[in-house]
């Protein structure tokens, strides 16, 4: 059963998230295909229709051109604000580790929005912060994974430009973001901070 309202829908299939970096986490990286992209937005859409993702060709195109310096100094920063490993995994279900290559910011469309972006970014950094613990998915290797998450912090740059920088900034820098929520029912909500990542 889902419940859904404007730009909100709860999923009782799912752990409410412990925090809310665990649901940036989850919803990027490991929500595999179960949400994707539509309209510029991260979406649950239960019979698909996702918008289709971009992502191959920017990076066979930064491969051919090379990465623009100032995107790894940009990545550098935004590593810079996140805190060590251990409070990393205090923050994270145990769902959100589950790395799986079909989820959405491995698959990034052109039309993504800056907010999206910068939750997908955040998400690859916090990744590659407690990269020893991820689990990847069947038949893939770590050394696959940590390329690919790298690749997603390059290509949200590339596809939304230095505007998902300090967006990625912001969404570090609330207060709320590492802190465990209140569990009050049973599944995750999701969507509901869709205006203010």
């Amino acid at each position: 059963m889902i419940d859904q309202e404007r730009s909100h829908v709860h999923i009782p299939g799912l752990p409410k998230a412990l925090t809310r970096a665990s649901e940036v986490v989850w919803k990027s990286l490991a929500s595999d295909v179960r949400v994707g992209w539509k309209s510029g937005k991260i979406r649950f859409l239960p019979h698909g229709g996702y918008d289709a993702g971009t992502s191959l060709l920017v990076y066979a195109d930064l491969e051919k051109n090379g990465v623009p310096a100032f995107f790894l100094d940009m990545l550098v920063s935004i590593d810079l604000e996140i805190p060590p490993v251990e409070t990393v995994l205090a923050a994270l279900d145990p769902i959100a580790l589950l790395v799986s290559l079909d989820s959405p910011a491995f698959s990034i469309p052109a039309t993504a929005r800056t907010e999206e972006l910068a939750a997908c970014l955040v998400a690859s950094r916090i990744a590659m912060e407690c990269r020893s613990a991820l689990v990847p998915p069947t038949g893939v290797s770590r050394r696959e994974v940590i390329k690919a998450l790298q690749n997603v912090g390059i290509a949200t740059l590339a596809i939304g430009g230095i505007a998902v920088y300090p967006a990625a900034k912001r969404l570090l820098a609330d207060s709320t973001f590492w802190s465990a929520e209140e569990l009050s029912d049973d599944g995750m909500d999701f969507g509901r901070h869709d205006d203010d990542l």
